[in-house]
C-alpha cells in the first residue's frame, strides 16, 4: 500500500493523514478548495502526543486524485455519500476504509466502490486548530474488521492495520470488528449527549473519576452484553480500556472507560 487517499481532513482524517505521510504518499480529498491550497502549501503540523510537520498532496477537484491502494474515509457519516460518489472509481483496485462513527457508512461505500471494504472504528481524538494544524490527544487504536458482503480477506486488513502502525499510530485487525463499533456507538450515544447538554469537553472527563459517564443506557445494556459474551470473553480477554487490553481474570477494571468498554465484545 504505497498511495493513500484520506477523504476528509477534519481532526481524524487530519491525524491519519499526517502520520501516513511519513510512510506512504499521502493524497487529501477535500471539501474546500482553499484547504487544499493550504494543505500543498503549508503541509500538516502535529502537537501533543506526537510533535512533528509533514507535506503531502491535497485536492478538492476529483479529476486531480490519482489511483490509490487505500482509502480512509475520515467524513462525517453525513458526507459519506457525497464524498466518496466523486472518487470512488480511483480505489476500484485497491481498498476503503470507513472510520465513521455508527453504523451504515460500509454500505454506502459499496454502493459506489468496487474494490474492497474494510470496517473501521477508532478512540483516538484529535483537536483541529486550523486547516494545517492538528493536536493529538487520546492516544488510542483503530480496529478494523473485514466488511462480511464483500468477503474483504482478513490479510488485506492486517495489511492496513500494519501500515497504521508503522505511521506512529496504532491499530488492531480483527476478525470481526462490528462489536468494537457497536461500542463506539454506545459511547457515544451516551457521553457526547451528556457533553452537548452540559457544555462540558471529553477529554478532561475521562481521566477525573468523579466525572465518569454513568448513563442509563450503559446500565441497562451492560447486562445484555454480558448474557452474550462466549465463556473465554467473560473473564475479561478482549475488554478494551482506552485501546489496552485487559487481562485474563484480572477483575480490577482499569482506566475510565470500563463500563462502556464491557460491552464491546458482544455487541
Amino acid at each position: 500500500m504505497k498511495r493513500v487517499c484520506i477523504v476528509g481532513c477534519g481532526a481524524i482524517g487530519s491525524l491519519y493523514a499526517a502520520h501516513l505521510a511519513r510512510v506512504a504518499d499521502v493524497w487529501a480529498f477535500v471539501r474546500r478548495e482553499d484547504h487544499a491550497r493550504a494543505l500543498n502549501r503549508e503541509g500538516l503540523r502535529v502537537t501533543g502526543h506526537h510533535e512533528f510537520h509533514v507535506s503531502l498532496r491535497a485536492t478538492s477537484n476529483p479529476r486531480d486524485l490519482p489511483d490509490c491502494d487505500l482509502a480512509i474515509v475520515a467524513t462525517k457519516a453525513t458526507q459519506v455519500q457525497e464524498s466518496i460518489a466523486l472518487i470512488a472509481n480511483r480505489f476500484d483496485s485497491g481498498a476503503v476504509i470507513s472510520a465513521q462513527n455508527g453504523l451504515g457508512s460500509e454500505e454506502i461505500i459499496a454502493e459506489h466502490a468496487r474494490g474492497q471494504i474494510i470496517r473501521g472504528t477508532t478512540f483516538m481524538s484529535g483537536t483541529r486548530h486550523s486547516d494545517t494544524h492538528v493536536q493529538y490527544e487520546l492516544d488510542t487504536a483503530t480496529w478494523l474488521g473485514p466488511f462480511e458482503p464483500r468477503h474483504t480477506p482478513y490479510d488485506l486488513v492486517k495489511q492496513a492495520a500494519d501500515l497504521i502502525v508503522a505511521s506512529g499510530l496504532k491499530a488492531e485487525a480483527l476478525q470481526d470488528a462490528r462489536p468494537a463499533q457497536w461500542s463506539k456507538l454506545i459511547f457515544n450515544s451516551s457521553v457526547n449527549s451528556v457533553s452537548a447538554l452540559t457544555g462540558l469537553p471529553h477529554s478532561p472527563r475521562f481521566s477525573e473519576r468523579r466525572h465518569r459517564p454513568r448513563s442509563a443506557a450503559c446500565r441497562r445494556s451492560r447486562p445484555v452484553a454480558h448474557r452474550s459474551l462466549p465463556p473465554h470473553q467473560k473473564q475479561g480477554s478482549w475488554l478494551v480500556v482506552q485501546g489496552r487490553k485487559q487481562t485474563r481474570g484480572d477483575r480490577k477494571w482499569r482506566g475510565p472507560l470500563t463500563k462502556l468498554n464491557s460491552l464491546a465484545p458482544a455487541l
